[in-house]
């Protein structure tokens, strides 16, 4: 994770499925824990984004809007796309085509 102020980016990549979501979900913790309330996920180096994957984003956004922050998707791979098209994720999560771009959306 990197960190531009106020803003942590997250880069994932190869499959966001059951394992790559416990690795998520502890840097969301890192990022909260930091006090950065907003968070861009880049999600350009995806593979597969599976329902366990779509699953963890969605308790992501859930966890840091409790802690009173919010977070953005950045430059979906086709295969995330698809996958946030069908479970309507992407009628939730508020999506750009770049991270440069999701953090200057802040």
């Amino acid at each position: 994770m990197a960190s531009f102020g106020k803003v942590g980016l997250v880069e994932i990549a190869g499959e966001l499925d059951y394992t790559g979501v416990s690795a998520l979900s502890q840097v969301i913790e890192e990022v909260l824990e930091a006090e950065m309330r907003t968070l861009v996920v880049d999600l350009s180096g995806i593979s597969t984004l599976d329902i366990d994957g779509l699953r963890g984003l969605n308790a992501g956004l859930k966890q840091v809007r409790r802690a009173g922050g919010d977070m953005r998707l950045a430059g979906p791979s086709d295969p995330a796309l698809e996958s946030l098209q069908a479970s309507r994720l992407d009628e939730i999560f508020s999506i750009f085509e770049t991270p440069q771009a999701a953090m200057a959306s802040f």
